[in-house]
C-alpha cells in the first residue's frame, strides 16, 4: 500500500499508477485508489493481480519502481506558499496502515512553492500602460531522477 496525505490547503482531482520501466503494464484493476475527489488523503491498494504484476516487473529488473502520479488543486488561502507532500510506502502487513506514521517515508519528498503575483506594465517611467494584455503559458514539467538506494 502507498498513501500519500496531502497538506490541508491541496485537494485530490485524480491519479494514475505505473511502473517506472519495464515490460510489464499496471491496468486499473491491478489497484484501487481511496478516497475519491475533493479529500486531503489518498491510498493506492494493490490487487492480487496487480501484486503478481508488481513481483513480475521486478523479477525481470530490480530497478522498477512503483511511480503513482497525482494531481491536486490549490483549496483557499496558500499561507507561506510552501507545501510539502507526505507520501508513505507499506512493503507488507508488518505496518499498520492506519497508523500513518508506521509507514517508510518516501526519500527526498516533492515540495511545491506556490505564490501570488501582479504583472504591470508601465513606459520608460513610471506611468501605467492602459489596456496591457499579458498570456501565461505553462512549461513541460521537469522530470525528477529516480531516487536511488
Amino acid at each position: 500500500m502507498i498513501t500519500d496525505a496531502f497538506d490541508s490547503r491541496l485537494d485530490y482531482v485524480s491519479a494514475t499508477v505505473k511502473l517506472s520501466k519495464g515490460q510489464v503494464a499496471l491496468a486499473p484493476e491491478d489497484y484501487v485508489i481511496t478516497p475519491a475527489q475533493g479529500t486531503t488523503a489518498l491510498a493506492v491498494t494493490f490487487t492480487p493481480a496487480g501484486l503478481a504484476k508488481l513481483w513480475q516487473a521486478k523479477s525481470a529488473d530490480n530497478s522498477v519502481q512503483v511511480q503513482v502520479d497525482v494531481s491536486t488543486k490549490v483549496a483557499g488561502d496558500i499561507g507561506d506558499g510552501i507545501i510539502l507532500n507526505d507520501a508513505r510506502l507499506f512493503p507488507s502487513m508488518s505496518v499498520d496502515p492506519g497508523d500513518p506514521q508506521s509507514g517508510v517515508s518516501v526519500a527526498d519528498p516533492p515540495v511545491t512553492k506556490w505564490g501570488n503575483i501582479e504583472i504591470t506594465k508601465k513606459d520608460a517611467g513610471t506611468t501605467m500602460l492602459a489596456g496591457a494584455q499579458f498570456r501565461v503559458y505553462p512549461t513541460p514539467p521537469t522530470p525528477r531522477p529516480a531516487p536511488t538506494g
